[in-house]
């Protein structure tokens, strides 16, 4: 009798949270994730499964995750839904029809507007290590130091440093500090940006979107985000999970908290 009474309860209280989960905006996707990239309409993540060379590669189909040859640990994708990956080992690769590799070796990349692509190489360099921009033949260096790397839709860099400072690069050579902190950042093709803060929460971090002069924090938390071009955020929490932004909740206080497969809720009214 005991255990039918929990599980009656265990069954209320997932009806008594679908219509919170729904008012948070966020839909849980299957799977689990490290890095996730979005662009020209398609998203791809790096998986949780070790192989050579990082973790697998996905494609999201619209249902689920397809994978794909080859091993990647960060993943960004062009205005054409290619995706640009960084393996294990510092090697640059982009996929069409099959992979390309690239000269250099990097930490992170990021492509943007105009397919300009930038990376975060592996030479250390005040900020966390040296910051590149791709020719078309080769990587330029920029002054700069960061960890984390994205682009808006003019091919400019936004990135985070090794302080979780903020700045992004004006007029091609001048590099513009913004308020906040974080420790990931993506942009749309629509020019959204949007950070992941460094406000520890349960699952991650604070999910911050730039309303021009300063950050708006939105219900949530995760470690890394990648932006689609409707300018809503993918991110992945802590534990790997993936959630996708459905619509805001201006004006409620209830803050959600993305954990894996269970939401926890804290409700201040």
């Amino acid at each position: 009798m005991i255990k039918l009474k929990s599980a009656i309860f265990a069954v209320l209280l997932a009806l008594i949270c679908l219509p919170q989960l729904s008012l948070a905006g966020w839909r849980q996707l299957p799977g689990s994730a490290t890095d996730i990239g979005a662009g020209g309409g398609q998203v791809w993540i790096t998986g949780t499964d070790s192989v050579d060379g990082g973790a697998s590669i996905y494609h999201w189909n619209s249902r689920d995750w397809q994978a794909i040859d080859g091993g990647a640990t960060a993943i960004s994708v062009d205005q054409n839904g290619n995706p640009w990956v960084v393996n294990a080992n510092g090697e640059i690769f982009f996929h069409q029809v099959n992979w390309q590799k690239l000269p250099g070796a990097a930490r992170d990349i990021a492509v943007g507007g105009r397919n300009s692509v930038w990376v975060i190489g592996v030479d250390p360099a005040p900020g966390g290590y040296q910051i590149f921009h791709w020719n078309g033949h080769d990587w330029d260096r920029i002054e700069g130091g960061a960890v984390r790397i994205a682009v808006d839709p003019y091919g400019n860099p936004w990135v985070v440093n090794s302080s979780g400072e903020i700045f992004r690069l004006a007029n091609g050579s001048q590099w513009q500090r913004l308020p906040g902190s974080g420790v990931d950042i993506a942009i749309g093709a629509d020019g959204a940006v949007w950070l992941v803060g460094n406000d520890a929460q349960p699952s991650g971090y604070g999910i911050y979107r730039w309303t021009g002069r300063g950050w708006e924090q939105v219900d949530g938390a995760a470690e890394r985000i990648a932006v689609d071009r409707r300018g809503r955020p993918w991110v992945i929490n802590r534990e790997g999970s993936i959630f996708k932004f459905i619509h805001d909740r201006r004006g409620d206080r209830r803050r959600i908290r993305l954990g894996g497969n269970v939401v926890g809720v804290d409700i201040r009214l």
